[in-house]
């Protein structure tokens, strides 16, 4: 199952008693390992299969880090020895090559490019970079990869290389300035976003056009000290920004883009140095934020004009690195303390909010009212018809669907409802624990509807 059994019950037990609020499993931590000293980076393989990791002081040796997921736990596949620091990895689009930056390289290298076949890591291509890489970012055709660092060998900071393949060749560079500490291009590959420290104009945030061969200033911000992370809404009309010391005291800020202007929409003090931010590449509201000092992962919601705290965690140790996967709700966090932890959340694409009636609509009695096939309890039952689906079916329909957090909560039950009604559909032990489990929120269901009424 790409959904953990288990995992799938406990969010199942959630729908059923969570109805209030008690329960919130919006972020469950499903995996964790011990890199060594430091993790740094994190990325997803884009099919959710392998995780990149890389960092300092590994246990093994190996900085780079590659792990397969099963959609329950981590498995390593195969390590490399970079050399003294990884700071930056990045999947190309297709997943076939991987992009790795750091400092002290073996081989003095700090830009290498590795080919993956699945198993096994080749070095394609690599480049000199001068000092330290620290951030890699592909195009989103994989046509071109944005470098970033500190003390280059001879050159700007900030280069843009074409990769065909085999060889990686140098189109553009600028001078942003002192350091550049995170790239990312908009989804449409036309604007590379750039953040860093002591830049040359004063501004740490940058936005830059690319035709393939230049690179052109478009707009910039001044956001204080140190611009740390930078992330586009998958539409590209807005940027999370996270860093240090900003001017307004508000570490996470949103900014809209127009093609041609940046403009502060919200902040919020997240408390003292945000690492990373990535917007969820899947949804258009959720942001995911850690740092250091409040040391919590913290997930945000952003409407189109302000922010709001929508869930968050205690970690305990400085957040490095977040990122999401690519559409199953998987978040990688690598920490300061070593600890690589994959945490299952609830946010989910945007495209499969919605409930399809069509395909879920039932009749629970003889009077034809309509209600949506409810699976597991279904499958707990026997029948759809059963007199209990239809308290749970009408408590769904009139208090949980009617707020935010009912939403959700149903969302998640269609998600990986099916997943386990098939599971217990033909274990008759499964079966009686499972009408027993709901024995609680037909209760609950009853007695809420008796007082309403």
């Amino acid at each position: 199952m790409r959904k953990n059994f288990i995992l799938a019950m406990v969010l199942a037990a959630g729908f059923a008693l969570g109805l209030g609020g008690a329960v919130n499993a919006e972020i469950v931590m499903i995996d964790s390992l011990d890199y060594g000293d430091v993790v740094h980076t994190t990325d997803w393989h884009p099919d959710g299969s392998y995780l990149a990791v890389g960092g300092n002081g590994p246990t093994g040796g190996n900085e780079l880090q590659i792990y397969g997921f099963d959609g329950s736990a981590l498995s390593p596949v195969v390590v490399v020895d970079y050399g003294f620091a990884v700071f930056s990895v990045a999947w190309s689009p297709n997943g076939s090559y991987l992009a790795v930056g750091g400092n002290g390289p073996i081989g003095g290298n700090e830009l290498q490019v590795y080919s993956f076949n699945g198993s096994a890591l080749a070095l394609v291509d690599f480049k000199d970079y001068g000092n330290t890489v620290n951030s890699v970012a592909w195009s989103p055709d994989g046509s071109y990869l944005a470098i970033g660092g500190q003390t280059p060998l001879g050159g700007e900071v900030m280069q843009v290389y074409s990769f065909d393949g085999s060889t990686l060749t140098l189109r553009d560079e600028v001078n942003y300035g002192v350091t550049i500490y995170s790239l990312a291009w908009s989804p449409d590959g036309s604007y590379l976003a750039a953040g860093g420290r002591v830049p040359t104009d004063g501004n740490e945030l940058h936005v830059y056009s690319f035709n393939g061969s230049a690179l052109a200033l478009v707009d910039s911000e001044n956001y204080g000290d140190t611009v740390r992370s930078i992330s586009w809404r998958r539409d590209g009309s807005y940027l999370s920004i996270g860093g240090f010391e900003p001017t307004n005291l508000d570490e996470l800020q949103i900014y809209s883009f127009n093609g041609t202007t940046l403009l502060l929409v919200d902040s919020v003090d997240y408390t003292d140095y945000i690492f990373s931010a990535p917007w969820i590449p899947y949804t258009d509201e959720y942001i995911a934020v850690g740092g250091r000092i409040d040391n919590t992962l913290k997930v945000y919601s952003f409407d189109g004009s302000s922010l709001a705290l929508d869930d968050s965690t205690d970690n305990g140790q400085r957040i490095n690195s977040l990122s999401w996967d690519s559409g199953d709700g998987y978040l990688a966090l690598g920490d300061n303390d070593g600890n690589l932890k994959i945490f299952l959340t609830e946010y989910e694409p945007s495209n499969d909010e919605d409930i399809d009636e069509e395909d879920t609509a039932y009749y629970a009695s003889g009077d034809k009212t309509p209600v949506r096939y409810c699976p597991v309890t279904t499958a707990a039952y026997g029948t759809p018809m059963h007199e209990k689906i239809r308290v749970l079916a009408e408590f769904r329909d009139e208090y949980l669907l009617t707020n935010k957090a009912g939403q959700a909560l149903v969302r998640s039950y269609y998600r990986h409802g099916p997943e386990v009604a098939g599971f217990i559909s033909d274990k008759e032990s499964l079966k009686t624990m499972t009408r027993c489990g709901l024995k609680p929120l037909i209760w609950i269901a009853n007695k809420t509807k008796r007082e309403i009424d």
